[in-house]
């Protein structure tokens, strides 16, 4: 396994294909080069690199489509794949939980909170203009 690269291992950590040059950006990112055999890589930047990945699997559409042929009534479909939501939310989990784990910035997370005030009283009259002042 001496020939084992970093990015070789990134890429066949997803069940699904992942663009070299987002694999490359990421690995920059972290100060590694795809070439880096894995045994000389430190941990925490492959796992870290990891959690970038994860975090880039999240913001890509989540249905990517692939090849399909059909001829005469036989068809054959290669490639493609959807993330639903639910493994959008897992994966940015565990990105979190690496970034967490090595002091980082847990990043997309947001959270939403309505708040209603109900129905408010207002002094303005049937002119649209009221509250606007006038110069003269």
């Amino acid at each position: 396994m001496e020939n084992y690269r970093v990015k070789d291992y990134l890429a066949n950590i997803v069940n699904f294909p992942v663009d070299g040059k987002a694999l490359d950006a990421i690995l920059m990112k972290r100060g590694l080069c795809g070439d880096t055999p894995y045994s000389e890589a430190e941990n925490k930047d492959i796992e870290l690199c990891q959690a970038d990945l994860y975090m880039w699997i999240c913001t890509s559409p989540s249905k990517i489509g692939g090849d399909s042929d059909s001829d005469n009534g036989w068809s054959h479909k290669d490639g493609g794949y959807t993330l639903s939501s639910k493994d959008k939310k897992r994966l940015t989990s565990i990105a979190n939980s690496i970034y967490d784990t090595y002091g980082e910035r847990k990043i997309l997370t947001s959270h939403f909170r309505i708040v209603d005030h109900g129905v408010k009283h207002c002094n303005l009259g049937l002119n649209p203009y009221d509250h606007v002042e006038t110069k003269g």
